[in-house]
């Protein structure tokens, strides 16, 4: 991303961005849409098809990270802004596969 000109986000664009929103993470290698509420409180709702799997996030040296809603491991991201289009970067991945866009409050009624 960086070679194309883009930035990662800043701590103050992401405290903006990420907190007490839903974010439709999209996979750009399958097309499937999963969206996820973050909580304020670091607490964090995936929903995939009927089911939520609750998990946790932080933020951590200018990178957002999710604990995995499968169990256990940790995965950090650098977010960057595509004209509109967020993409979240894992740290270390080859490639870019996730794209997401906002929208605030728990819109899908899965962050209870």
């Amino acid at each position: 991303m960086i070679a194309r000109g883009l930035k990662p986000l800043d701590d103050a664009a992401l405290r903006a961005l990420v907190p007490e929103k839903t974010l439709y993470h999209t996979n750009t290698s399958t097309g499937q849409t999963y969206p996820i509420y973050y909580r304020e409180d670091g607490r964090r709702f995936l929903k995939v098809g009927t089911n939520v799997r609750p998990s946790r996030w932080w933020f951590k040296d200018g990178l957002r990270c999710d604990e995995s809603a499968a169990g256990g491991s940790t995965i950090c991201f650098k977010i960057f802004d595509d004209g509109g289009a967020m993409r979240a970067c894992a740290v270390g991945a080859k490639s870019c596969e996730w794209i997401f866009t906002a929208e605030k409050g728990d819109v899908e009624g899965i962050g209870k």
